[in-house]
């Protein structure tokens, strides 16, 4: 339900809520924690409620609950209801409830945008309260709306200069609704806050300092407003005065006995101000000091005196360059922060600044993310979005005619840390298991703090934390059910976060033996009317314990209940089974058990009729000997006549193929190998049956996909992620054996190799 609404009077008022529980809650509603109204109609239906009241007026508002309850718990939503007549029929609501308001003005809060108010004032003293003034119209909540203004100061509106050393300050206003976004730029480049640059917003005051001028800090500095209503900017020029920086290009020409002709080209950077004039000076090979030409000079070109047969130097003032690395230490980043290093650049003739990282000649400046500026007095490296890989030493270097300066930046970049690594399950048990891992061959910059350890059971694919704060490089993992199977995953955590994860294989919580296997189907060897003899093999394997003994069951033929033949289980591989119901087909089956527990049955036998035999039925297995009179071959059987009975050799079909495997995997194929039945029913095997079936498909859907006469076959044209199950039977003349199943399910994927 809605937190509030509106109806108007004479309408009708409908609230509706939809109700979930089990069993279905009980519901009531009430309205200011009492009855609701007679007239109120209430309806409870099986997915929820409904309260209606026809012909509403002013006392129908108020606040309604609805209250829902059943023996889990209980649950009450409310909402408010206002009945509206005309504009003035609504009543008004007092704002400041807990105290008086001093001044004659005051700002409303929590109005809803597009709803007109009225609004109205009364004076209160110690006797009480006045008549209230009312607002001859009505308000309508909304925006104003304007475009953005951007003025700035007198001051800042022509040229603004200022010294070396000195801050510079940009001050204005800036107007418009709603608050516009701000930025400043200068020549171009965004400024962001930093150690010499401040930028205050105090709508609708706004300045921009920049402290310690700089020569390059000179130039065109831009400030733009903008919101929904549209954009301003204005903009300052400044101007940074220094000194100039040194004349170029100085030669000597016209060389007589008395004078010569020296020229220069004025310096790249005047320093702010135009050049009032130059001053020339020289010096003999056996002094020190110079002196001075002229102090005057506006050319760039004078005529020095000099005395015959002496020599003189005139050059420019040389300066090895000097870097002054404004980094006090180790310079520390999170991931993602821009690395910013400045160094002061000294020298004459002006130094020329290479950036390099980790003794790697590659230019950085080829690099996006890298922007590097130098001026006349400073060299600014800036790299943006910084990774963990950014982290070394960078290396500036600043080279000129006099020599080379060289100095070191040390940046570490922090980040979450990497995965952890060798991560195993070991000591697996039926309710408890190890997992061990070793630590992430990146720790992130910063010392790891603990690990988060996750369980999750593979049939939820829901993840829960075991513990969140492992210090060690393992965890003994407890409260296991057993026969379930489970995934874990760790993650490695610092001061910056935590790293991805890292996940085991699938393991399931049980104990190092497991049950026996499934026996090979039972074989009947004796039958009369009332009983029968069965004999079984042990299982292909055991489980790792000794096989304690063995469950019979058996079942009609027409019948699906399975009944055990004995109580306990049968320690020898044969049980005579009696009390039989003569003409009643009957099955058996088997089941091995050992000290872990019972193992999967066995496929069922063939229907045997409980009856007493015809002569001797004799299967090919059985041997003895006899003296035979009178032979005739009849397709299938010989039939042998004596003079006592008859003796029938019945051939049959073979055994189920032994040690069916899954030898090879691919991402749409899967290689099968098996070995012959141990008995062939007497008939050459002529062939296999080869069936698949995918994992999640009814048991009885499998899929023929070949008939082979090998011991092996690809299995083609299975979809990549499915997990199958697959199936081989033996075939001979006289019919097709028992299947063999594989053990498990195989999923269909890539296999990567070593």
């Amino acid at each position: 339900m809605a937190r509030e609404q509106h109806v108007k009077a004479g309408d009708t008022l409908r609230l509706s809520a939809v109700i979930k529980g089990v069993p279905f809650p009980k519901v009531s509603w009430k309205k200011e924690d009492h009855e609701v109204s007679p007239k109120a109609d209430i309806e409870i239906t099986g997915v929820g409620s409904k309260l209606e009241i026809r012909n509403t007026v002013h006392e129908d508002g108020g606040i309604y609950s609805l209250t829902v309850e059943n023996p889990a718990g209980s649950k009450t939503v409310s909402v408010k209801v206002v009945v509206l007549g005309n504009l003035f029929d609504v009543p008004f609501v007092l704002i400041n409830k807990d105290e008086l308001i001093r001044q004659c003005a005051f700002r409303v809060p929590g109005l809803i945008e597009g709803n007109e108010y009225k609004f109205r004032i009364k004076a209160v003293n110690i006797v009480g309260e006045g008549e209230p003034r009312e607002l001859a119209e009505t308000v309508l909540a909304k925006d104003i709306l304007s475009p953005p203004e951007v003025n700035l100061d007198v001051t800042c509106r022509d040229l603004i200069t200022v010294r070396v050393g000195q801050t510079i300050r940009i001050t204005g206003k800036v107007k418009g609704r709603p608050d516009p976004e701000i930025t400043w730029s200068k020549d171009g480049k965004v400024l962001v806050q930093e150690k010499r640059v401040e930028i205050v917003h105090d709508l609708p005051n706004v300045e921009l300092q920049v402290k310690e001028a700089k020569r390059s800090d000179h130039g065109k500095y831009i400030i733009a407003a903008k919101n929904s209503c549209g954009h301003a900017q204005a903009f300052a020029i400044v101007n940074v005065l220094d000194r100039p920086g040194p004349c170029q290009n100085l030669k000597i020409s016209y060389v007589t006995k008395d004078s010569c002709m020296i020229a220069w080209e004025s310096p790249v950077d005047n320093g702010g101000s135009e050049i009032t004039n130059y001053i020339v000076e020289y010096r003999q090979p056996n002094q020190r000091g110079w002196s001075i030409v002229s102090s005057d000079i506006t050319k760039r070109l004078v005529k020095a005196n000099l005395i015959e047969n002496r020599e003189y130097f005139f050059r420019e003032d040389l300066q090895k360059p000097v870097l002054d690395l404004k980094l006090s230490g180790v310079l520390t980043v999170k991931a993602g922060d821009p690395i910013r290093i400045e160094a002061g650049v000294r020298g004459k003739p002006q130094p020329e600044v290479v950036w390099t990282k980790d003794k790697d000649a590659t230019d950085l400046t080829r690099s996006p993310r890298i922007s590097i500026e130098t001026t006349s007095d400073t060299s600014k490296f800036v790299l943006t979005q910084s990774r963990r890989s950014d982290g070394g030493k960078y290396v500036i270097t600043a080279t000129n005619t006099a020599g080379s300066f060289v100095a070191y930046a040390t940046v570490i970049v922090l980040d979450k840390p990497g995965p952890v690594r060798n991560l195993k399950v070991t000591d697996i048990s039926s309710d408890r298991c190890t997992v061990t891992w070793e630590p992430p061959e990146d720790d992130g910059g910063c010392e790891i703090q603990n690990y988060i350890l996750e369980k999750c059971e593979s049939k939820r694919m829901v993840w829960s934390t075991y513990s969140s704060s492992v210090l060690t490089n393992y965890a003994n993992v407890t409260r296991l059910i057993e026969g379930n199977e489970y995934i874990f995953r760790v993650r490695a955590e610092n001061k910056m976060g935590t790293g991805p994860p890292t996940e085991t294989h699938p393991i399931i919580a049980k104990t190092k033996y497991d049950r026996p296997g499934r026996p090979d189907p039972p074989e009947v060897t004796r039958v009369s009317k009332e009983e029968m003899t069965v004999v079984w093999n042990p299982p292909e394997y055991d489980g790792g314990k000794s096989i304690t003994g063995y469950i019979l069951e058996k079942k009609e033929k027409r019948s699906l209940r399975w009944v055990p033949v004995t109580k306990t289980a049968i320690p020898e591989r044969r049980k005579k089974v009696t009390n039989l119901i003569p003409g009643h087909e009957y099955q058996f089956r088997v089941s091995a058990e050992n000290e872990v527990g019972l193992g999967e049955p066995s496929l069922p036998s063939r229907p045997v009729v409980a009856k007493d035999p015809i002569g001797i039925v004799l299967l090919y297995t059985t041997v003895v000997c006899l003296f035979v009179f009178n032979v005739n071959r009849l397709l299938n059987c010989i039939t042998i006549f004596l003079s006592v009975t008859s003796i029938v050799f019945q051939n049959r079909e073979p055994d189920p193929p032994r040690k069916l495997e899954v030898t090879e995997i691919t991402k749409n194929s899967a290689t099968l190998g098996w070995l012959p039945p141990l008995r062939d029913g007497g008939s050459k095997i002529d062939g296999y049956i080869v069936s698949y079936k995918e994992d999640d498909q009814p048991a009885d859907r499998w899929t023929e996909y070949s008939i082979v006469k090998d011991l092996s076959i690809v299995v083609a044209g299975l979809k990549e992620g499915k997990k199958y199950k697959f199936r081989v039977a033996a075939r001979n003349a006289v019919g097709v054996s028992l299947p063999r199943e594989t053990e498990g399910v195989f999923e269909i994927k890539e296999q990567l190799s070593k």
